[in-house]
């Protein structure tokens, strides 16, 4: 589902995201004439898909995400112009950015990203044209957030929590009777999402891919002593050490 309709501050439209034959679109639904307008929906670099459709309070812009899926690692935020049909990226393609929602004056852009670490929330201040202005700043920290949206005055904040947190854990393989939990031994103990384990030989160090950076890099672990050390640094994911 790519999101919700999305009223006009008039409430006399309504918008969504659908599809014709010509490929995405914002269809804009006129309540009182009846009639529509299809806004055709380019496809940024996150993705082939388009997700959280904001309007902006003029009616002006529309923000909306480019992803691949639901559970992308990486997408993009973007914003469309009504009037000319241009749009142009709001983030880069390095983290999750999802749920953009506008400030009531339109010149802040507010939307959900691991770009920190963790889901928080985020803000993005915008010129007169809507294009970024400056870097992101980031508003709450270790929330694990999925969905956020500001009260009408902008003092109260509503939002859902997610929280992908994974921990590793040693069990012996026993000969005389099956393993049991008090024999579980915990390796990891930090809040973080992890994933694609793997061992050495000689079992003394464990390998894994980490999102507590902005994006997922290899780590390696001393079973013994617990010490951590990042071994991947490029700009790019990785995954599936061995």
């Amino acid at each position: 589902m790519p999101g919700p309709p999305q009223w006009s501050s008039d409430s006399k439209e309504l918008a969504c995201i659908t599809r014709d034959s010509t490929g995405v679109i914002v269809e804009i639904v006129s309540l009182q004439l009846e009639t529509s307008r299809c806004l055709p929906l380019p496809m940024g670099d996150g993705g082939f898909y388009h997700y959280d459709l904001n309007r902006s309070p003029d009616g002006r812009y529309f923000a909306y995400v480019s992803a691949t899926d639901r559970i992308d690692p990486e997408t993009q935020l973007l914003v469309i112009r009504v009037e000319d049909e241009v749009s142009f990226p709001v983030t880069d393609v390095n983290s999750q950015y999802w749920s953009p929602s506008w400030s009531n004056d339109g010149r802040t852009l507010y939307f959900i990203s691991n770009r920190g670490g963790t889901l928080d929330l985020w803000q993005q201040r915008l010129e007169d044209d809507r294009t970024p202005l400056g870097s992101p700043q980031q508003i709450t920290y270790g929330l694990e957030m999925e969905f956020a949206k500001f009260s009408s005055d902008e003092k109260k904040l509503a939002f859902s929590k997610v929280r992908d947190v994974n921990y590793v854990w040693r069990v012996p393989i026993l000969s005389n009777r099956p393993a049991k939990w008090t024999d579980a031994r915990q390796l990891t103990f930090e809040q973080e999402e992890l994933g694609d384990l793997s061992v050495t030989p000689d079992g003394e160090k464990i390998i894994y891919k980490s999102f507590r950076d902005e994006k997922p890099h290899i780590w390696v672990m001393d079973v013994e002593n617990g010490e951590k050390r990042r071994l991947t640094t490029d700009p790019f994911a990785q995954h599936n050490p061995t």
